[in-house]
């Protein structure tokens, strides 16, 4: 298998912005239909049209939650799970990192997951005003 292409700064960023714009519209389809899939990051990658082995795709996921840590924010990636319907490492790590603390990583991810579908709901203006 060979090496994902190189992604130019301009394609990151448009893979962030229609990340965030999956994001923000499977809350609100969930609220039309709560037993919705989640987003996977699988599902993901192929929209945003990155491989979601690539570290490109996981920089994708991190700068996000960095973004939005920035202004307070719940980490929305909770929304994105593996085809199991759990968070991968990386988010953990990332979380530490942001100086999360936790004992539990299923209870954390649960809040995280919750605190990013009221956040979203609170910040629909969030996709028009990222600058």
């Amino acid at each position: 298998m060979g090496q994902p292409p190189k992604t130019t700064q301009e394609e990151y960023d448009r893979a962030e912005q229609k990340a965030l714009e999956v994001l923000w519209q499977w809350v609100a389809d969930r609220e039309l239909d709560p037993d919705l899939e989640p987003v996977t990051y699988g599902g993901l990658s192929g929209v945003i049209g990155m491989y979601h082995f690539a570290g490109n795709f996981w920089n994708v996921l991190d700068d996000i939650d960095r973004h939005i840590d920035a202004r307070e924010g719940p980490m929305i990636t909770a929304l994105v799970v593996d085809r199991y319907g759990h968070p991968g490492k990386k988010f953990f790590t990332l979380a530490r990192k942001l100086g999360h603390k936790f004992r539990n990583k299923n209870k954390f991810w649960e809040r995280q997951r919750d605190a990013s579908i009221s956040w979203i709901g609170e910040h629909p203006d969030y996709l028009s005003n990222r600058g």
